[in-house]
């Protein structure tokens, strides 16, 4: 028996947006990715992300980060974005972005992006937002460049 994630009708609904082509995207949010329509799709990012090299052998994301996440009206998936709030450091910490492949190139991402930073500074009082991508992770990269985030450490790697 497999169970299924709770339906994203279970959630309230907090926002409908239109995408670039001017079709609808309803937005949810929940302080806990677990249990949410949104939980595979982050975990599948993950283990693609991982298989490609762009990651260490760490799982830096767990049933008590945050998620907001992308549905068309008739209930298809079509993007997540899993963060972290650290008070501290006034700070959005994005842990992964997903994006539908059939939902790619329609703003979804960006959307997502976009709320988080408004409700963060709006509940939070946050002050920056970041996020660890790995250098040979274009899309991420350009990605991050496009909301105004930029390298400012490198970390790197010689095998011996």
């Amino acid at each position: 028996m497999q169970l299924n994630p709770i339906p994203a009708s279970k959630y309230k609904r907090f926002k409908e947006v239109l995408d670039k082509d001017g079709n609808p995207v309803w937005l949810y949010q929940n302080d806990l990715i677990e249990f949410t329509p949104a939980f595979l799709p982050i975990w599948k990012a993950w283990i693609e992300v991982y298989e490609k090299g762009w990651a260490i052998q760490r799982i830096h994301f767990g049933n008590n980060t945050s998620v907001m996440w992308a549905e068309r009206p008739n209930g298809k998936f079509c993007g997540a974005i899993n963060y972290r709030w650290i008070a501290e450091d006034k700070a959005i910490w994005i842990l992964m972005t997903t994006t539908d492949t059939s939902e790619r190139g329609k703003g979804i991402n960006t959307i997502l992006q976009e709320e988080v930073e408004r409700r963060g500074r709006e509940k939070h009082g946050a002050t920056n937002v970041g996020s660890t991508i790995h250098a040979e992770n274009i899309a991420a990269l350009k990605s991050a460049e496009r909301m105004g985030r930029l390298p400012i450490f490198y970390r790197t790697h010689k095998e011996l």
